[in-house]
């Protein structure tokens, strides 16, 4: 916890959570985060999820709805930000996280040739 004392965004962060002006859940700390890499406000969350104070959630897919939200909000015509938006949740994150896979995606065929193995000692 010593680490922490040398954030400035996590003492905001718990001096407001003390203050009762920040609610105690993932998504405001994800709003609390100065960067993609803010270790502090992760190191954080961890804490408070191993003591059991915040559920356990997936943060490798909540890492990566917010690089969705962070890379898109930078396009400006808004009919491509819907777009790609809609592409990365649907087809994207549908995939990682084990959904339904994307239309018109076929299963893997099989391959026609047997796999080579390792190579084997040659008999002697």
């Amino acid at each position: 916890m010593l680490y922490l004392r040398q954030s400035p965004t996590v003492i905001r962060l718990v001096t407001d959570l003390a203050a009762g002006t920040c609610e105690l859940t993932h998504e405001a700390l994800d709003a609390r985060m100065t960067s993609q890499k803010d270790m502090a406000v992760d190191y954080f969350r961890a804490v408070l999820v191993s003591a059991g104070v915040l559920p356990v959630r997936d943060e490798y897919m909540a890492r990566l709805e917010r690089w969705i939200e962070h890379k898109t909000g930078a396009i400006e015509d808004l009919e491509d930000c819907r777009l790609i938006t809609t592409y990365a949740r649907w087809d994207r994150i549908a995939h990682i996280s084990g959904g339904e896979p994307a239309a018109n995606r076929s299963p893997p065929t099989p391959p026609t040739s047997p796999r080579p193995r390792w190579p084997r000692p040659s008999p002697s």
